[in-house]
C-alpha cells in the first residue's frame, strides 16, 4: 500500500513556498450546516476495555504509535505486512518513522478485518490516480468497504466505511510565525478573515480545525491537492461548525457531506469526512485500540 497517508502536511506547506490556488471562494453550493449535519464525535477505549465491537455505523480507529516490545513482537507485526511494506518499512532511517510506518499499516489491516473475514496479512491494496490507497477489487470483489489512513507525530488514525466515500486527517497543532501566511494562501477571505479576530492559541486552534477538514475532505474525494482549497470553505459560529460551501469548480454537491472533528490528546487535531447515503446522518464512533502509555498492539 503506496501512499498510505498524508502526514504534516501543514508543516509542510509552512517549509515551502509553493504559490497560491488561483480560483477565490464564492458563494456557489453553500450549505448552511444544522446541528444533525456535524455529527459528534463518541469515543470508546477499546484497549482498556479489551472489547471488539461489531463494526455497524461510521467508525473510525486510533493508535498511539509506540515501538515493539521486543524483537519478536517486531517480527510478529512486520509478518502482518505485505513484502513490499516490509521493504518501506525497513528503509527509514529513524525509528519514531518505523513505529508510524509499522502501527499505521498494522492498525488499517486489523481494522479492516473487522469488517470481513479476511486476517489481516492477506488484505492487498491499490493506489488510486491520485495517490489514494485503496482496497484491490481484483483480489477482494464484493467487498464494498472504503478506508482512509492518517498519521502525525505519534498518532494513527483509520476511518472505515460500508460503500461511503470517506477521509480522515489528523494534524499536530504546533504554534507558528508563519501560520496567518500558510492561512492565507488556504483557507477562503472569509474564513481568513475570520481567523484574523482571533489571537494566540485560539488562533492556532481555529486554523487547524479549517486545515483538518479540508485535509479530510479532500482525502474523501480521492483527488489530492488537485482540488482549490480556497473553493472549499468551513464557516463556524464560536466553537461550532455552523456552515459548508463548495465552489463551482469543486463539481460536488456540499449537501451530501458530513463532518466530525475534535481534540485528541493536549495537541493533536482530528477531522472526518463522510459522504452520506441518501441524506442520512450518523454519528462517528472512534476507538482507541492502544493507550498512549502502551507499546504498539498488544
Amino acid at each position: 500500500m503506496s501512499a498510505s497517508a498524508r502526514t504534516g502536511v501543514a508543516d509542510d506547506l509552512l517549509a515551502s513556498e509553493r504559490p497560491p490556488r488561483s480560483g477565490a471562494a464564492n458563494t456557489a453550493a453553500d450549505e448552511e450546516v444544522d446541528e444533525a449535519l456535524v455529527r459528534p464525535l463518541w469515543w470508546r477505549d477499546d484497549a482498556s476495555s479489551g472489547k471488539r465491537s461489531a463494526p455497524e455505523g461510521l467508525r473510525a480507529w486510533l493508535a498511539w504509535a509506540r515501538p515493539p516490545r521486543c524483537a519478536e513482537h517486531q517480527l510478529q507485526l512486520e509478518a502482518i505486512l505485505s513484502a513490499e511494506e516490509r521493504w518501506r518499512h525497513r528503509r527509514f532511517r529513524f525509528e519514531r518513522d518505523r513505529s508510524m510506518f509499522l502501527a499505521a499499516h498494522v492498525l488499517v489491516r486489523r481494522c479492516l478485518s473487522r469488517y470481513a473475514a479476511v486476517p489481516p496479512e492477506d488484505w492487498s491494496f491499490r493506489t488510486g490516480r491520485y495517490g489514494r490507497p485503496e482496497i484491490d477489487s481484483g483480489r477482494h470483489g464484493g467487498l464494498d468497504l472504503r478506508f482512509n489512513l492518517s498519521h502525525a507525530h505519534g498518532l494513527v488514525a483509520c476511518v472505515v466505511t460500508r460503500g461511503q466515500d470517506c477521509g480522515i486527517d489528523v494534524e499536530a497543532r504546533r504554534p507558528s510565525d508563519d501560520l496567518l501566511r500558510l492561512a492565507g494562501r488556504v483557507l477562503d477571505p472569509a474564513e481568513f478573515s475570520a481567523l484574523k479576530a482571533h489571537r494566540g492559541a485560539a488562533l492556532v486552534d481555529r486554523f487547524y480545525e479549517h486545515w483538518t477538514l479540508k485535509e479530510a475532505y479532500i482525502k474523501a474525494r480521492g483527488l489530492g491537492l488537485s482540488l482549490p482549497l480556497r473553493s472549499i470553505g468551513f464557516r463556524f459560529t464560536g466553537p461550532k461548525l455552523t456552515g459548508f460551501r463548495l465552489g463551482p469548480d469543486i463539481g460536488d454537491d456540499p449537501s451530501r457531506w458530513q463532518f466530525s472533528h475534535g481534540t485528541v490528546g493536549s495537541f493533536h487535531q482530528l477531522a472526518i469526512a463522510v459522504r452520506r447515503q441518501e441524506r442520512a446522518r450518523s454519528p462517528v464512533l472512534c476507538h482507541f485500540v492502544q493507550r498512549e502509555n502502551q507499546s504498539l498492539h498488544r
